[in-house]
């Protein structure tokens, strides 16, 4: 597990180059923002603060992805420039039936080691195999 840790506890600059790209080129596409109609914008902001609480790290970033106002809200009080991932929250998540989806454990697994680590540790596996069976 410790090598898994020091290889994947980083962003790539190549992901990041990415990011910022894709950021761009929605900004120059000049993308009209939907206007947002759930109820959970209109709460406030100490019951957003009381389901953020409830959140694990990660639960925290996904809730605060999904709309401007609770960006904002993640921003302001729960930011951190890396994502932080409990292991026990993506293994034994403590809400079921919000955070238990394949999607969730899919974006988990993705922010803590991506498919390009993944792929490397791959082909590390089939050439030490190689050369046990040589």
């Amino acid at each position: 597990m410790a090598d898994l840790n020091q290889t994947c506890g980083s962003t790539t600059e190549e992901e990041a180059l990415s990011a910022n790209l894709s950021k761009l080129q929605i900004e120059q596409a000049g993308a009209q923002r939907v206007e947002q109609t759930t109820l959970l914008v209109t709460l406030p902001i100490e019951l957003l603060l009381q389901i953020f609480e409830a959140l694990g790290p990660a639960g925290r970033r996904l809730l605060g992805s999904t709309c401007v106002k609770l960006y904002e809200t993640y921003k302001a009080y729960y930011y951190e420039k890396k994502i932080g991932i409990n292991l026990n929250e993506a293994a034994n998540p403590r809400r079921p039936l919000l955070a238990g989806t394949r999607a969730y454990q899919d974006i988990l697994s993705k922010w803590i080691c991506p498919q390009s680590v993944m792929d490397e540790d791959a082909r590390e596996d089939d050439a030490r195999e190689m050369r046990n069976q040589a």
